[in-house]
């Protein structure tokens, strides 16, 4: 039986190969940074994980956001801002040079709250709108 880390099993399928690959990584990644002890004396290798998780983060963001150029999407500008205010949030931590523990809490509330809500708010809607532009 896998440990628990306090993430969730999976996170919902969009259905769309690049995105759930997307979302994958930052799963990996956040499981990565939740295999640290609090007690870890190497910040650094932290902070490298960190930063992997921000940049997966901000990566998924940009093509979500291409995507919705592609399409017409009556939620397009709510999804941006949602993706901003979520972004400052993972900026805001790394910036301020955070505990672990708030490196750590902004990483589960992404994951355990934040990213399976906007995959089953914004993203399934984004890729509905996508589908019906190829039919």
């Amino acid at each position: 039986m896998p440990p628990d880390d306090g993430l969730p099993q999976g996170l919902p399928s969009t259905s769309h190969a690049i995105i759930d690959l997307q979302h994958q990584a930052l799963f990996e990644a956040a499981q990565q940074l939740l295999t640290h002890d609090v007690n870890d004396h190497d910040r650094a290798t932290v902070l490298d994980d960190y930063r992997q998780f921000r940049c997966l983060t901000l990566a998924n963001f940009q093509y979500e956001e291409l995507a919705m150029e592609q399409c017409t999407d009556p939620l397009a500008e709510e999804h941006r801002k949602a993706h901003q205010r979520i972004q400052e949030q993972i900026d805001d931590v790394f910036n301020d040079a955070a505990s672990f523990s708030d490196l750590i809490a902004v990483v589960r509330t992404v994951m355990n709250n934040w990213l399976p809500n906007h995959i089953d708010r914004y993203d399934m809607a984004l890729i509905e709108r996508l589908e019906g532009q190829r039919e």
